[in-house]
């Protein structure tokens, strides 16, 4: 049996359009040059996407589009197949695959959107599962599965653990398989034989500190290989105290969060913070002149929407009032 693949370049959860920020988008693209180059040279010809190349399913700004779809040119045009999953961010419905935020790549003659479960030899390619879906999954002893998983037991974020329960997808559905890679939580971790890539670099003060993100370079019944973008942005929280006894760590593209724990006028401080950014080429400082411990984790983990937002992503949610979800949303605009 011929492999689908001999060396391939793995991917997970670039979030285009996270925060509509136009820097996000160039970061994105900015990486995806990089690992391009990486795996081209270490000699992969095939891409595997494991899901959530956009962020917010309901809502892409041009600009984020425009961004999405210079990303998916450069990945056509320099591998002979892109294996493409939908994550549950792609979609415009979390409990349905029947539209997808993706499908425009469609167009692109070496990309393969992957809308259900497929095997393809000795691999197996899951997107974004429904509702108590893999218990009827055939796995078919397969060797390889690529996917987009919440699996039970495994972090969410630095504080929280996906529970098990039982409708939970855990480890023992891959009892048969060599190895699972698989995108949606952004920590790269591995349990048994189910392995999380990781996002393709830090996006915020929710992964303060946790640096092993970036591609995974895959060759077929080999160990897989990590690397990490040497520009990735970097996010990291102190207090001025430690952050002027240790300049040493700091790092380009790095965002700080720093609280004043130190007599300093706030005109001082903020003529300490111009210094380093400029000296050691940071993206931004932000001071907190507050006395309270700075939690990072808790202190972002939110996320901002417009009302219009909020209202969309509720009306998508219903369920069944008579009316499909699509004619509630045509209402909801023709009001506003």
């Amino acid at each position: 049996m011929n492999p689908p693949f001999h060396k391939a370049l793995l991917l997970a959860d670039l979030h285009f359009g996270r925060a509509n920020s136009p820097q996000a988008n160039e970061d994105n693209l900015d990486f995806l040059r990089w690992a391009i180059d990486e795996a081209r040279t270490w000699g992969a010809d095939q891409c595997i996407m494991l899901g959530d190349w956009h962020d917010n399913r309901h809502s892409l700004q041009v600009s984020t589009i425009l961004a999405s779809l210079d990303g998916m040119d450069l990945l056509n045009d320099n591998f002979k197949k892109v294996w493409w999953l939908p994550g549950n961010h792609d979609l415009q419905k979390r409990n349905c695959r029947d539209a997808a935020s993706i499908e425009f790549a469609r167009w692109l003659p070496n990309i393969e959107i992957i809308r259900d479960p497929l095997i393809v030899d000795d691999c197996v390619f899951l997107p974004w599962l429904l509702p108590d879906e893999h218990k009827t999954l055939n796995l078919n002893g397969s060797r390889y599965v690529f996917a987009h998983l919440e699996v039970a037991g495994f972090l969410r974020n630095a504080k929280s653990i996906a529970p098990e329960g039982p409708h939970s997808v855990t480890t023992k559905l891959f009892d048969q398989q060599d190895i699972v890679f698989t995108g949606h939580f952004h920590q790269r971790q591995i349990q048994k034989n189910v392995c999380y890539v990781g996002s393709v670099f830090p996006f915020d003060f929710r992964d303060d500190g946790d640096d092993q993100r970036g591609l995974t370079l895959l060759e077929w019944g080999h160990d897989p290989i990590f690397r990490a973008w040497p520009s990735q942005p970097l996010y990291r929280s102190m207090k001025l105290t430690h952050l002027l006894d240790a300049t040493q760590t700091l790092k380009q593209n790095m965002t700080l969060r720093v609280m004043v724990d130190m007599p300093l006028e706030y005109e001082e401080a903020a003529q300490i913070r111009d210094h380093l950014v400029s000296t050691y080429s940071l993206r931004k400082i932000e001071l907190n002149h507050s006395r309270e411990e700075i939690d990072p984790a808790e202190q972002t983990d939110i996320t901002f929407q417009t009302i219009d937002q909020i209202v969309e992503e509720s009306l998508f949610d219903i369920e069944s009032v008579g009316l499909s979800n699509q004619r509630l949303l045509d209402i909801y605009h023709s009001l506003i």
